[in-house]
């Protein structure tokens, strides 16, 4: 569907480093945002809907009449910052951790297309016109979302040795205007949300030309449910999906340019109540590979890609979200490019 709106976005920063003798570094900035909303007037129309239910079918199905919904000018403005440093402990490795700020407005284009989507704008699929006139309109500013400022901290280490090199580093990232998506009411919610987590990536340059590696990745993350200002439910899927990732990969190049890099990617279950009702919307994990190669053809590069080489039967975890029903990852897809850079 069409989004009326339109947004215009600008922003004046200032970032200073400062090395303290050979082995610190410190940096920080300032950043102003500005962003100017102007959505129009315009008709969400009619719709068919299901939604998770406990039935032998496994959905509810309902239809969604038209609503008018009005528009408006909306401005969203803020301060953020950043500070951080860099520890060299020897001439191949360092120390480096940060506050960082972010500021953002979410999904915009989604709220335009989600207006009334919701049970109390439903109606029955044998009385699909059920909605008196009073209740076929809706302001966008009761359904517009807000603004919201993401507070990251960020303490690692990366280094190498000879035909080594890796990196750990830990994060956790709070907002007091998290967005999330309500199963319930099928609509955006927003409220105090904490997420952490590590990654650990390392590689070893078996020869000058065959280099195998990894990523091992853990994330989590929990968010407030009833207003209290008190973290008390596991994050939906859609935000965290698989909470443990790992990839393994190889990598050769040939001496005429060519590379070859296979790798095998895999994500974990996940099962945890993301209400106080204790809904549990269970992701499977599973496994797959990848494989990608690329040539220098016309001073650029050609590549062809396969993912999901196996063509692998498995759920896809953004997909599956929050609905309750598993949605299935693509099977084995392949792609064809050339890439210049000017």
């Amino acid at each position: 569907m069409f989004t009326p709106l339109k947004q215009t976005t600008s922003a004046a920063f200032g970032q200073l480093q400062i090395p303290i003798g050979e082995r610190i570094t410190l940096r920080g900035g300032l950043r102003y945002e500005y962003f100017s909303l102007a959505v129009s007037d315009y008709v969400r129309p009619a719709a068919y809907a299901a939604v998770a239910a406990n039935n032998a079918l496994g959905f509810q199905s309902f239809v969604l009449p038209a609503l008018n919904v009005t528009g408006g000018n909306f401005d969203y403005k803020a301060w953020t910052g950043n500070l951080g440093a860099t520890v060299k402990l020897s001439e191949s490795s360092e120390i480096f951790g940060g506050f960082s700020q972010g500021f953002a407005l979410p999904d915009v284009g989604a709220f335009t297309r989600r207006a009334g989507i919701s049970t109390a704008f439903a109606c029955p699929v044998a009385n699909p016109n059920c909605l008196p006139a009073n209740r076929r309109n809706v302001s966008y500013s009761t359904i517009a979302p807000e603004a919201q400022i993401v507070n990251n901290y960020e303490l690692g280490i990366r280094g190498s040795h000879g035909i080594f090199k890796g990196s750990l580093t830990g994060f956790i990232s709070t907002s007091g205007k998290g967005v999330t998506f309500d199963q319930a009411s099928n609509t955006i919610s927003q409220q105090k949300e904490r997420i952490w987590g590590v990654e650990a990536t390392g590689d070893v340059a078996v020869t000058e030309q065959f280099t195998i590696g990894t990523v091992l990745a853990y994330r989590e993350g929990r968010y407030d449910t009833n207003g209290d200002r008190k973290l008390d439910s596991a994050l939906p899927n859609n935000r965290i999906g698989s909470p443990y990732r790992g990839m393994l990969y190889g990598s050769y190049r040939f001496t005429n340019g060519m590379q070859l890099r296979v790798e095998g990617e895999a994500f974990s279950d996940r099962d945890v109540a993301t209400d106080l009702r204790g809904t549990r919307n269970k992701l499977k994990g599973a496994a797959t590979m990848n494989v990608a190669f690329t040539a220098p053809v016309l001073e650029g590069e050609a590549y062809v890609a396969v993912n999901n080489l196996f063509d692998r039967n498995y759920q896809n975890p953004t997909a599956t979200s929050v609905r309750n029903l598993a949605n299935y990852a693509w099977g084995r897809t392949v792609t064809l490019g050339f890439r210049k850079t000017f």
